[in-house]
Parts: structure tokens; C-alpha cells; sequence
């Protein structure tokens, strides 16, 4: 249904404002021209402040690269792994319903109008964080010099003023929507300003779910919230012990008591769960003198995100005929109702996590277990409402493979490949399906002696996301579809490494790859290079420091480094009369190394492929003396 409201919307060249009763602000749905061809521009800008006592100066810069490509759609795996998707059996003859629950098919619509960035960043449920300062200033326009600062990272929701004349039943949904945009915000910490799930705060949920301990049950996990939401009774609670609180999913069906006889009884209780998980995690924390280390961090974000989805498993306003329900119809869709539906959050959460068919297939399979495991309990206890009830969330994920329902779903990836169809500049643009450029995650520190990865110690790799989209456009061979980089000649051998791994068109953004790029960019020797971290992970911003970086990775060095020294020295000069010199020699010197790594090709006469061309602007540059 929410399929068929949102195809009405997306049916002709439109614009939809609504607004919602309970937002001031106004949250709207744009649909984009009909023409599959937008013009695109990626910018990737580093301005994430060192820390405290960094007195080293730098260049802040945006670097811009303007490509013209396809709109696409933007799930996590990609509308080709979408084909193929709903025709893989998870579990007694089951396949993923085409239109179901667990389909991608929802996620991908949302995520094309931005409905998430919508109530991330538009909604009035949230409290955003904003500062304004005036101060005098005699250089300035007025003499005054205005500043704004927006920390993403200090958003809460917004919380409305208790009356005393309000209704009880009206508290209780005005406490829902406070709680369900703390959720969101736990959920999207976007502190960059852009949405994503990634952050290296220490109690964050993703964080959380990728701690060792954790991350081996995280399908579970995510199953358990995505059933919880749906409805079902799934025995998952946050419990407090001696040691700490504790994540525990009890067995779903019940032991009998032949089972639990006395000869029975040494069996612990933590042996009687599916999994018994502290919510503490081990973090490397810094300290005022710029040092860090090992602490247990008790996880209170990521439990809040847990306790959200259990303490709602009943509530009636996310279910079928609630006030937040899943649209049935256009006008219910235009209303954005179903935006604060915790069961449309978490199935947009878990297709942005889920980054692979495989993972999805997996994903499935467990919440196909689990809702059969649940079905046989309340079988055994008489519950025949219950049963229906948990069938029905059966019949609305899965079907029963057949021609069929194959069919459909080739009909439907057939709307969405007529939609997203391929152009010839879809091989001009180096990257393809879900992804316009690799994005930034939470990852952990790299050793390079060790060649070992230290979980305790996570960092938003911002630089080095922004280096490897270069990377992958420099390498990118439109020929072949493939990247390619003996063009590059002596790389390192794990700039190498990495694409002859990665070597085909990038349609997925997998957390494995950035961990893999982080053995090329972290914990490099050449003393030139800054990080942010003692351990040297996290690269500095600063387009000199990029430029150092990619000399090295190309075996480049030795002939770069008297330019690079000589813009090294620019920069560490307080003669702000040079500045206009130095900007002019690092934008000649950036556009000459960068085409010099760049593919180049000719177009053969009568080819099909576009031409291609390389064009490198940098735009507002400026030189900053605390970064």
C-alpha cells in the first residue's frame, strides 16, 4: 500500500508540501524532473576540528567534482541485487515477498523524496542545536561579525510544556513522539549534517552493534527490533546485573517441564538464553592531555534505541488502523503520518545497515525462524489471536515461491529498471547503483606493525572516505567498467592490493571495504602526514595533507616532496600576504597531480561510450589556524 500511494506521488513532474498537524516546520516531497539525468555534484568537505592544544595551521577546502549521471536509487545493495532478491527460498519453500516488510523496494522510495532527512533534519520533534554570536568586529560589514554554529551531535527531541487540562491519553502519544524522535536521532546521528547512521560516539547504537562481543549477534538483534515493531512477542529485555545491564534474548519457545526436571537444574540461566550480552564496551577515551585510553563505556544510547522498540511492541497507534499506520491510500501518504511509525523506522534503518544480498538473505532467515518459533509457542499456550496474528506478519514478509510471485517480482525490478534505465553516461560515472560516492563510516583503528584492527578505538573516517571517492574516479577505466590503476605506475602495495580486490564499477558502500582502505590511508610512516589520533588513524583535514597522503600511496614521494615542503612552508607563514600565493600554487599543483594519476583514454570513432573529461575546480579556500 505504501508502495502504491508513493508510485501516485512519483507518477508525473510534481511538487507535495504537507504539513503535518503536529510540525511547524514544513517537510516537503519533491519530486525530481522525469528525465532519468540530473546533474550531480558531489561535495566532499573537510572541516572535523583535531584535538585540543593543535596549533598546526591547514587548509580547509571543498573539493568539488562535478559529474552528470543517473538519478539512482539509493538502498544499500543496489537495484541489482534487488532483481534477484525475492527469488532465493530463506526457509521452507519462502522467498521475500516482492511487496513485503523485509522487500528493499519501501526504502528505496523513501529514501528517493528524503523521507528520513525530512524528519532528521525538518521535523519539529526535533530539537536542534544552534548557536548564534555577535561580536564587534571593524573589518566587517556593520562592525559587527555575526557567527552560527549547528552541533548535530547536541540535537534532542523537542520535549512540549506540560497542561495540566491535557488528557492522559493525549501525554501518552505526546511521550511516544518525544521518545520516537530521541529514537531517530540515536538512530541517524548525522553529525556531519548529512544523514547517515555512522558515528564513533562511544555509546552510539551502530556502535553498539559492531563491538566484538555484539557483533556476531547483531542479525539477531536487528530481527528481534524489527519483529518488535511489527508486533510480536519476542522475549528481548535490557536487565540489569551486578555487573552492569545486560541485552538478553530469552529462548522463544518455553522449555517443558520434562526438560526442566532437577537433573536439569545446574543449567545457568545465561546458558538458558539465545544470547546473554553485557552493554558495556571497551572504548579508547581521551583525556585532557590529549592521550587516550582503554575504557568500559556503559552503552545508555544504544539501550535507549533498544528499550524504545520493546516498551512500543503493543502500542496501538503504529498498528493497522492506528493514527501513524502505514498509508493505504494517496491522501493518508500526502498526510506523513506514517513517518513517526517505528515500524517504518526500523525497516529504513536495517536496509541502510544491511549492505549486501547476502546480509539481507541472512536477515530474513532469522526473522522467518523467529517468527516460527513464536508461532509454535502460542500454539502450545492456546493463544489463537496471537497465532493469527504473528501468521499475518508471516504472509505480509513472506510468500510462498512460485512462478508467480516470481513474476511480480521481476515486474516490479522491471518498473524500477525503466525508472533507473541505463544510459551511456552511466559508464562515464565511476561508481553505480546505490552509491554517488563512498560516504564516511565509524571504523576501527588500524595497527599497520600488526596488521590488526583495534574495535576499542573508532573514529569517523571522513579524509579518507573523501580520498577514496578520488580514487575510485582516477582509477576508473569507463571501457572496461572496472578500475584500473597501472596507469599510476609504483603504487604501494596496498593501494595495490585494494583495487585489484575492488576492481569492479562500485555499487555498494560495504563497512568491510572502508576497513580495507583503512590498511592503505592509516598509520602511514611518512612522518609529513598528520592524524587527528595518537595512534595515527584519522587523518587531518587540509588539502596539503591530502596531497601528502596521495604522494605517498602512489610512490610519488621522493619527486613530490621539495613541492610539497615548499607549500608546507607557505602555509606555516603568518604573512597573511602571502595566502593569495599559496592558494594559487596548491590549486596548480593539486590539478597537476590529480591529472596525472587520472585514466586517459580516446574515444574510438562511432562509440558508444560519452566522452569523457576531467575537470578539478577547488573553490573556497581558506586558511585556518586551529585545526
Amino acid at each position: 500500500n505504501f508502495i502504491r500511494a508513493a508510485s501516485k506521488l512519483y507518477s508525473g513532474d510534481m511538487r507535495e508540501e504537507y504539513n503535518n498537524k503536529r510540525n511547524k516546520n514544513l517537510i516537503r516531497i519533491r519530486h525530481k524532473p522525469s528525465s532519468c539525468r540530473s546533474l550531480l555534484e558531489y561535495v566532499w568537505t573537510s572541516n572535523q576540528l583535531p584535538p585540543v592544544g593543535h596549533d598546526n595551521m591547514s587548509i580547509r577546502k571543498e573539493f568539488i567534482i562535478i559529474i552528470v549521471a543517473l538519478c539512482k536509487v539509493y538502498c544499500n545493495v543496489g537495484i541489482s541485487a534487488y532483481k534477484g532478491l525475492h527469488t532465493k527460498e530463506i526457509g521452507n519453500g519462502m522467498c521475500i515477498k516482492a511487496n513485503g516488510s523485509i522487500s528493499p523496494i519501501g526504502e528505496f522510495i523513501s529514501e528517493k523524496f528524503n523521507l528520513m532527512f525530512a524528519m532528521r533534519f525538518l521535523s519539529s520533534g526535533v530539537d536542534a542545536n544552534y548557536s548564534l554570536s555577535v561580536t564587534d568586529d571593524e573589518n566587517s560589514e556593520n562592525n559587527i561579525k555575526i557567527e552560527s554554529t549547528r552541533d548535530y551531535n547536541k540535537d534532542v527531541a523537542y520535549k512540549k510544556l506540560s497542561n495540566e487540562e491535557e488528557s492522559e491519553e493525549k501525554e501518552k502519544k505526546t511521550t511516544y513522539l518525544e521518545d520516537y524522535h530521541q529514537t531517530v536521532i540515536g538512530m541517524f546521528p548525522s553529525l556531519t549534517g548529512s544523514l547517515s547512521i555512522h558515528t564513533s560516539n562511544d555509546d552510539s547504537f551502530i556502535r553498539f552493534l559492531e563491538f566484538e562481543h555484539v557483533s556476531k549477534h547483531k542479525i539477531d538483534i536487528l530481527a528481534c527490533l524489527f519483529l518488535l515493531a511489527e508486533g510480536a512477542d519476542i522475549p528481548l529485555k535490557v536487565e540489569h546485573s551486578k555487573t552492569g545491564p545486560m541485552l538478553v534474548l530469552k529462548e522463544i519457545i518455553a522449555k517443558s517441564e520434562k526438560e526442566n526436571k532437577p537433573e536439569n537444574t545446574q543449567k545457568s540461566e545465561e546458558e538458558k538464553n539465545k544470547f546473554f550480552i553485557t552493554m558495556k564496551g571497551m572504548c579508547s577515551i581521551e583525556k585532557e592531555d590529549n592521550t587516550f585510553k582503554n575504557k568500559n563505556v556503559l552503552q545508555t544510547r544504544a539501550a535507549d534505541v533498544i528499550n524504545f522498540f520493546i516498551d512500543n511492541k503493543t502500542n496501538p497507534d503504529i498498528r493497522e488502523g492506528g493514527e501513524y499506520a502505514e498509508p493505504r491510500t494517496y491522501e493518508e501518504f500526502k498526510t506523513g503520518k506514517f513517518l513517526n511509525n517505528a515500524r517504518w523506522l526500523i525497516q529504513y534503518y536495517i536496509f541502510k545497515y544491511l549492505d549486501s544480498e547476502e546480509k539481507i538473505i541472512e536477515f530474513a532467515k532469522t526473522v522467518y525462524s523467529m517468527l516460527k518459533e513464536c508461532i509454535e509457542q502460542k500454539k502450545s499456550e492456546g493463544s489463537n489471536n496471537e497465532v493469527k496474528y504473528l501468521e499475518s506478519i508471516v504472509d505480509k514478509c513472506f510468500v510462498k515461491s512460485s512462478n508467480a510471485n516470481t513474476s511480480n517480482a521481476k515486474h516490479r525490478a522491471g518498473i524500477l529498471t525503466t525508472i533507473y534505465k541505463e544510459s551511456p553516461l552511466e559508464d562515464v560515472f565511476p561508481f553505480s547503483g546505490s552509491i554517488d560516492a563512498p560516504e564516511y563510516k565509524a571504523i576501527s583503528s588500524y595497527n599497520r606493525k600488526e596488521d590488526s584492527f583495534d574495535s576499542s578505538n573508532i573514529y569517523s573516517n571522513c579524509v579518507e572516505a573523501g580520498l577514496l571517492s578520488l580514487f575510485c574516479c582516477l582509477a576508473y577505466d569507463p571501457k572496461t567498467k572496472e578500475y584500473n590503476i597501472d596507469h599510476m605506475g609504483e603504487v604501494s602495495p596496498d593501494l595495490k592490493r585494494f583495487f585489484d580486490t575492488y576492481n569492479k564499477q562500485l555499487e555498494t558502500d560495504t563497512y568491510e571495504m572502508h576497513m580495507e582502505w583503512s590498511k592503505v590511508v592509516a598509520d602511514l610512516e611518512n612522518e609529513n602526514i598528520r592524524y587527528l589520533k595518537e595512534n595515527r588513524n584519522e587523518l587531518a583535514p587540509g588539502i596539503i595533507n591530502m596531497l601528502y597522503v596521495i604522494a605517498e600511496i602512489t610512490g610519488r614521494y621522493s619527486e613530490e616532496e621539495k613541492s610539497l615542503k615548499e607549500l608546507n612552508t607557505l602555509l606555516e607563514e603568518e604573512d597573511d600576504t602571502k595566502k593569495d600565493i599559496l592558494f594559487k600554487k596548491v590549486k596548480l599543483y593539486t590539478k597537476e597531480l590529480i591529472l596525472s594519476l587520472s585514466k586517459k583514454y580516446t574515444v574510438e570513432e562511432n562509440s558508444k561510450l560519452a566522452r569523457r573529461e576531467i575537470k578539478i575546480e577547488i573553490l573556497k579556500m581558506s586558511k585556518c589556524s586551529n585545526i
